[in-house]
């Protein structure tokens, strides 16, 4: 139940996060409908993958390794966003991005691999299946680190502070 919570916590700061990130520093006009749209068009897919993973890993609640494999496809969801937006050169989506990303691997990753470490027999299918998911989830971070430190994004200190960051953790 804390572990539902704190993924739907994580969501729904996500979310906030990303529409503040959008915004201009200071006090901002209210948007056009056209701006509007661009950022509905930005973020439906991305929040519409970390509600589907969210439900489905309160629905795993059965399964620990479950529960971990929705977490890392969360945490891949936000990399491919970062990923798209580093493409479109969106250096602002990028860092705040790269942030959440931070932040749902630190306080939501993490703690399920720990979690699962404590419950799950190394030595198990499940087991064999948690190395597994933890190879994956390592693959992405350096997967997003790699594109980030090499590019146009490498001098962009909220990039490149976003990614000191990243540096910090350890699926």
């Amino acid at each position: 139940m804390t572990m539902t919570r704190t993924f739907f916590t994580l969501l729904l700061l996500a979310t906030l996060a990303t529409w503040a990130g959008a915004q201009k520093p200071g006090t901002a006009p209210a948007m056009v409908a056209e701006d509007q749209l661009r950022l509905l068009k930005a973020n439906r897919s991305l929040i519409g993958a970390l509600v589907s993973e969210g439900v489905e890993m309160a629905k795993a609640s059965h399964s620990t390794a479950a529960r971990v494999e929705h977490g890392r496809r969360v945490s891949r969801s936000l990399v491919n966003a970062i990923l798209q937006a580093a493409e479109r050169g969106d250096a602002e989506r990028v860092a705040v991005l790269t942030n959440l990303l931070h932040d749902f691997v630190r306080d939501g990753l993490s703690p399920l691999f720990q979690d699962a470490k404590t419950r799950i027999d190394p030595q198990s299918p499940e087991g064999q299946r948690l190395v597994t998911i933890h190879q994956q989830a390592s693959a992405d971070l350096n997967e997003l680190k790699t594109t980030l430190t090499s590019g146009a994004f490498r001098d962009h200190r909220g990039v490149q502070e976003s990614l000191k960051q990243l540096e910090t953790l350890t699926p």
